[in-house]
């Protein structure tokens, strides 16, 4: 049991006693062990259910010690009068009971939103819940002294509850990214751009809550968080398209020095492929908008994607050789003439058997016959009949050297392959 002469000193620094001691013999005859001994067993039953701040525990101990000391002295002032008696306990007892309610309310309210955040942020139960409860707890306080806001302005310095405003934004910012599938088609940098612009926003405006000292939460708006690390990440996108062509465009440049094409004849290419790109953006944008009520009356019909095209290769075909074109372009054809090569090698070996030195110059024809095929088919795009005729003629060039090499090497080409003297379906 603690020391009966703290109980004293106790009720008349903090508490605010129904009684006052001048003259009052009867104050005298109470026991002050009783009372706390009561106090105790009073103070343990309510800390043993409900977990208030430590700090706090001093303000529970001084309500209950006085409610018991004024309990006691009212039996002591009324002896003689049984119904006054009664009538003055009841009072202070309703007046306690109210106290501590409000108490364990204010308690189970900050459970509650601890709860809250607890199971939708995924946090740390260890780590989080004493302080984020005591902070929540000590907010609560209809009316706190100046010890109590002292208290308070302490959490909002905590390295804790900022932590725990870190985990939370962090926590709500993964949800959220994952489920945004306006981010699919955006580079791994713009994504994770946007990713940490929405974390410094929700950051930010939770760290103002514990500022103003109010609950500490993140409201949960998918739709709006995904627009916002779309736009963040949008923004940081088109910065990476325009570095990107920027260093496209210088490799261009080079390659097109490289190859002899002056600065006049480069940069006419480069105009025609922004001109190209616009209006293939146009088109698509005149797509999408085609219900609209201003395009129903429309008089002019917009160019076709294929009209768009056969424009773009004809002014290009006026600017560069086929050859130079080639040099220009060809990378874009490189993988296609492999994989088609590649094809065509497994389909000879059905038929026949070949050295390696065989097969690398029959890779090498091969492959340089579809490479030429794919840049004709580019290169002429703009005139069917003379790309017909322009891959007649490279076709029959080709299967010429075809058959030459593989008489050379002693494989004899199927009779069923042969068309007439000249020429065979080889494939």
């Amino acid at each position: 049991m603690k020391n009966r002469n703290l109980l004293l000193p106790l009720l008349f620094c903090y508490g605010s006693l129904l009684y006052s001691q001048t003259n009052d013999d009867y104050l005298s005859k109470i026991n002050l062990d009783d009372v706390q001994s009561k106090s105790d067993i009073k103070q343990k039953k309510l800390l043993a259910k409900y977990t208030f701040p430590k700090s706090y525990e001093k303000t529970l101990e001084i309500n209950i010690v006085e409610f018991e000391y004024n309990k006691a002295a009212t039996r002591q002032k009324f002896t003689d009068d049984t119904l006054i008696k009664q009538q003055k306990l009841d009072s202070l007892t309703s007046a306690f009971e109210i106290w501590r309610e409000n108490q364990i309310q204010l308690y189970e309210s900050a459970v509650k939103k601890w709860n809250n955040v607890f199971l939708k942020h995924d946090l740390d139960e260890h780590t989080f819940k004493e302080t984020y409860l005591d902070y929540h707890f000590y907010i609560s306080l209809p009316n706190p002294t100046e010890s109590e806001a002292q208290r308070i302005q302490e959490f909002v310095e905590h390295k804790a509850l900022k932590k725990l405003i870190n985990e939370m934004a962090k926590n709500e910012t993964i949800r959220v990214v994952s489920k945004c599938s306006a981010l699919e088609k955006l580079d791994s940098i713009a994504i994770k751009h946007g990713r940490e612009a929405l974390y410094q926003h929700l950051k930010s405006k939770t760290l103002q809550k514990l500022q103003v000292k109010s609950t500490l939460n993140i409201r949960r708006d998918s739709d709006q968080y995904c627009d916002y690390v779309f736009e963040a990440a949008n923004q940081k996108q088109e910065e990476i398209n325009a570095l990107k062509l920027e260093q496209k465009n210088k490799a261009f440049i080079t390659k097109a020095i490289e190859i002899g094409l002056t600065e006049a004849k480069t940069n006419a290419i480069l105009a025609l492929i922004e001109i190209r790109k616009n209006d293939l953006e146009s088109l698509k944008n005149a797509s999408n908008n085609s219900d609209d009520m201003s395009n129903l009356f429309e008089n002019t019909d917009p160019r076709t994607k294929t009209e768009i095209k056969r424009a773009f290769s004809k002014n290009l075909a006026s600017i560069i050789s086929k050859s130079q074109f080639a040099k220009l372009f060809g990378d874009e054809f490189i993988g296609i003439a492999q994989n088609k090569t590649q094809d065509k090698l497994f389909q000879l070996k059905d038929s026949y058997e070949f050295e390696e030195t065989e097969e690398h110059a029959l890779y090498k024809l091969i492959n340089n016959f579809y490479f030429n095929e794919q840049v004709s088919v580019a290169y002429y795009s703009f005139d069917k009949k003379l790309k017909k005729q322009k891959l007649s003629a490279l076709r029959y060039h080709f299967e010429k050297d075809y058959k030459k090499l593989m008489n050379e090497y002693g494989h004899q080409i199927s009779p069923v392959k042969q068309m007439d003297k000249r020429t065979y379906e080889w494939d």
